[in-house]
């Protein structure tokens, strides 16, 4: 349960690892094996056991319980704020607004340094007129799933609203996933191309984000899946037949986790596509993501995109020099030639200036003479 605090009942990790003998560190109140009956030890930190297991799994509960993000999740019925066991099976225009904003009783950094992936799924039968400003929509069977990104750093209000009959809903997920993107211009005159390569960034953190979150659903189903082998663990009285009934069971899993990756690659891809200008641009080269190749594709576009936004900059930049240098050097030569201009205009005054001079001093000369001669 999350209170308005960020607090939550409890908090742990499920960690991943391949067999053998496997040392691991982090701050838990307690540790355990989830798919193996191998022991385990913690102290001081470390974590340390061994498994002959291909891929072994382990949960750590841990410490704290305070989550860098403050969630406050709010639903309406026809204009009238409702509770969530209200709205259950109400027909009319319903209304979901999720606000999120830095918890402040959270001292970490995961706040500024991990995204937020946020999904929810309407059912089609029971919802109609769906709007969501901002979220990236794709149909998933007879539902609509409503995927949004949320920056490192970001504050935000997600609105979603329907026309419902007998209205219910699958839980929200949230999840929050490292995202590093820094893009450091200097000039003004560059903004618009760097938010034009940004948006394509973020539409290829959406197709990322699909992706994980049809990741994040396979570990969930997978967690519930160990979860159930523990209690039948702990309860059962034939292993056997536990064993029996987990087989089953991720047989179900994998079945629902293929086609739900399917659906995901075709939304990935569909988003790509609608990129694909903003990526020829960079002199980038998009492939069709397939269960194959799409880590690897994913790895190229992210180191590409980073090596090529930093030439395509550049380049602006030098286009942007070049037009100063050139205006400097204009501006020099336009002072040269008035300087010029101005020492031709004020040497030709001094010489005609002079010739005046001297006639009139010739002229009074001549007067002088004459007026002598005259006396004389």
């Amino acid at each position: 349960m999350l209170d308005s605090a960020g607090q939550v009942d409890g908090l742990y990790a499920v960690n991943i690892f391949p067999g053998g003998d496997v040392e691991d560190y982090g701050l838990y109140t307690s540790v355990h094996t989830l798919n193996t009956e191998d022991e385990i030890s913690y102290k001081d930190g470390v974590v340390r056991f061994h498994s002959d297991a291909e891929r072994v799994y382990y949960q750590g509960n841990l410490v704290y319980n305070t989550l860098p993000w403050r969630f406050a999740l709010r639903y309406a019925l026809d204009g009238r704020e409702v509770s969530a066991e209200e709205l259950v099976g109400k027909d009319g225009h319903v209304t979901i607004e999720l606000d999120i904003a830095r918890n402040p009783d959270y001292a970490g950094g995961i706040f500024d340094s991990h995204a937020l992936q946020i999904t929810a799924q309407l059912d089609t039968n029971r919802c109609r007129n769906i709007v969501a400003d901002g979220a990236t929509q794709a149909n998933v069977g007879s539902k609509r799933q409503l995927s949004y990104i949320l920056l490192p750093g970001t504050e935000r209000t997600i609105e979603i609203s329907t026309d419902a009959t007998g209205f219910e809903m699958d839980a929200i997920s949230i999840n929050g996933v490292r995202l590093s993107i820094d893009l450091d211009v200097a000039s003004d005159e560059l903004d618009d191309k760097v938010q034009e390569i940004t948006d394509a960034v973020v539409d290829l953190d959406d197709g990322s984000g699909d992706l994980l979150d049809g990741a994040q659903e396979l570990r969930d189903g997978a967690q519930d899946a160990y979860d159930g082998a523990v209690e039948l663990r702990n309860g059962a009285q034939e292993l056997s037949d536990g064993a029996s009934e987990l087989t089953g069971h991720n047989e179900e899993l994998i079945d629902g986790a293929r086609k739900i990756f399917d659906s995901v690659l075709e939304t990935a891809n569909d988003t790509l596509e609608d990129s694909r200008s903003d990526f020829e641009k960079l002199n980038i080269e998009l492939q069709t993501l397939t269960a194959d190749n799409y880590a690897s594709e994913i790895d190229r576009l992210q180191r590409e995109l980073l090596d090529n936004v930093e030439d395509y900059v550049l380049e602006q930049a030098d286009e942007t020099l070049r037009d100063e240098v050139n205006k400097a050097a204009r501006e020099q030569v336009e002072e040269q030639v008035w300087a010029g201009a101005r020492e031709q205009v004020k040497e030709k005054v001094t010489e005609a200036a002079r010739e005046q001079v001297k006639e009139k001093v010739e002229a009074a000369a001549k007067e002088q003479v004459r007026e002598a001669v005259r006396a004389g």
